[in-house]
């Protein structure tokens, strides 16, 4: 009886720990069965996320073949997904020659490790239009180890199309720019011409002087005019070679080569736009002249010299010093009656400068601005 009891009892411990074991397997079944619609979840929440982003998306193996490519890129190329998955890129029809050579030297510096920046390429879509990319590059990686490559392109013809339309239009706007340029340049000339041809007829000494000195000022401005159409850059005008060519000219018209003073020119690296170009070149003018007219008188020996630079926060000085005579002691430049100086402190003004003067060892003028 007692055995027929134990037996009994081992039964109902088998059947418990059975039961037991029936429920455990239950939970892991119910478990199971909530991981696997997560992850039908997330592969469709992947899905719609992948294919509802509006750049085309396409992800190779290190073999360079497509693996897959989102609903967009299929989409705007008109291609199936028989016709590119399964397929490498350099035996795709919508990739051009140029496109193939970009991306081959692309997956040969990411197999070196390197990083790839942003580039553009162009790509065929099935009716024969061609489109232009933007392709951003993302690794795949397993175990530390780059297995793949996320190609993700976005369309940007149209803003290609708008920028070389903007480059287009700009180029003819450049264009008509350089020629209003010479043709100002031209006019002033013509201008400068007359007053010379005028100026044979007048015998007056200080009226001569007069017309001179507006040939001058004029061919001044026309030099800057001629730089300006001759420059690569429309919006500055590398002023070096400006005050070179200007002085020249000024040193041919009031010497000759027993008279000439000694010139020094220290003027490296200066670009300036047009609304200082003009005043400062009127200015060089001015003070120069009036060096080569006054300074050295009897053909004294001497020396003229021209500086100019700029600091670190684009600050200018302008520096037009001669070892001549000096200027009279009782002479203010601020409020003095002679043209030449009245023109030269309204065009210091008119750049936002201050001009100081130095008598010692001839006449010095230092302008900042």
């Amino acid at each position: 009886m007692k055995h027929k009891d134990k037996t009994k009892n081992q039964n109902i411990s088998e059947l418990e720990k059975l039961q037991e074991r029936i429920k455990e397997l239950e939970i892991l079944e119910t478990e199971h069965k909530r991981i696997e619609d997560m992850l039908l979840e997330s592969k469709e929440e992947f899905k719609a996320i992948f294919d509802g982003v509006s750049s085309g998306i396409a992800v190779l193996d290190m073999t360079g073949k497509l693996i897959r490519v989102n609903k967009y890129m299929l989409d705007v190329g008109g291609y199936s997904e028989e016709e590119l998955v399964g397929k490498r890129f350099n035996l795709l029809k919508m990739f051009p020659p140029k496109s193939i050579a970009k991306m081959i030297s692309v997956f040969s510096k990411i197999k070196k490790g390197k990083d790839v920046p942003p580039y553009e390429m162009e790509l065929f879509v099935k009716s024969g239009e061609k489109k232009t990319v933007e392709v951003r590059n993302s690794l795949l990686r397993k175990k530390g180890r780059v297995v793949g490559v996320i190609a993700i392109m976005t369309d940007i013809t149209e803003r290609k199309q708008a920028e070389e339309k903007i480059k287009a239009s700009l180029k003819e706007k450049d264009v008509m720019l350089r020629e209003i340029h010479h043709r100002v340049k031209n006019n002033m000339q013509i201008i400068s011409s007359l007053l010379r041809l005028q100026s044979r007829n007048v015998k007056d000494e200080t009226a001569l002087d007069m017309f001179k000195v507006s040939q001058n000022r004029i061919r001044s401005m026309a030099f800057i005019h001629e730089a300006l159409y001759q420059s690569e850059d429309l919006a500055m005008i590398d002023f070096s070679n400006y005050i070179k060519r200007l002085i020249t000219h000024l040193f041919s018209v009031y010497g000759t080569e027993t008279k000439l003073p000694n010139l020094r020119l220290n003027v490296k690296d200066v670009y300036l736009d047009i609304n200082r170009a003009i005043p400062c070149g009127l200015i060089i003018n001015e003070l120069v002249s009036n060096s080569l007219r006054y300074a050295f008188p009897d053909s004294r020996k001497g020396k003229i010299t021209v500086e100019m630079r700029s600091d670190k926060k684009g600050k200018y000085t302008l520096i037009v010093k001669d070892t001549g005579i000096g200027m009279p002691k009782k002479l203010n430049i601020h409020k003095t009656k002679t043209l030449g100086m009245q023109l030269v402190n309204d065009l210091v003004e008119q750049i936002d400068g201050t001009i100081k003067l130095n008598r010692i060892g001839g006449t010095t003028f230092s302008i900042m601005f």
